[in-house]
């Protein structure tokens, strides 16, 4: 909640936990877990900030080719209020190398 408050300018008033991730990048120990969150509303106004520009997008064009190459594969799920957990390993120029992704009842 911190970091949405930080780089959106935003506070979620009913944040859900709803999915988890994992992230490798070959020839790199580093694992990175990220702790995906539903809210469906919030306090403050959307801002600019180093790590986002805020924007609006109808569902169907949503410009995933903009976007981090995992986000068209767990996103539908995230949109479609499913639970679920991933795990990618990115190669190099972000090529997706191998990917697991499932849905779960509970995070």
């Amino acid at each position: 909640m911190r970091e949405v408050q930080e780089e959106a300018g935003i506070r979620p008033l009913d944040a859900e936990k709803v999915g988890y991730m994992e992230f490798e990048f070959e020839n790199n120990d580093e694992l990175i877990e990220v702790h995906l969150f539903k809210s469906a509303s919030f306090e403050g106004e959307p801002k600019e900030s180093e790590e986002m520009k805020p924007a609006w997008f109808h569902i169907d064009e949503i410009p995933f080719d903009q976007m981090w190459p995992d986000d068209k594969h767990w996103m539908p799920l995230f949109l479609s209020g499913k639970k679920f957990k991933g795990k990618f390993l990115f190669g190099s120029g972000d090529a997706i190398l191998k990917q697991e992704l499932y849905e779960v009842e509970e995070i």
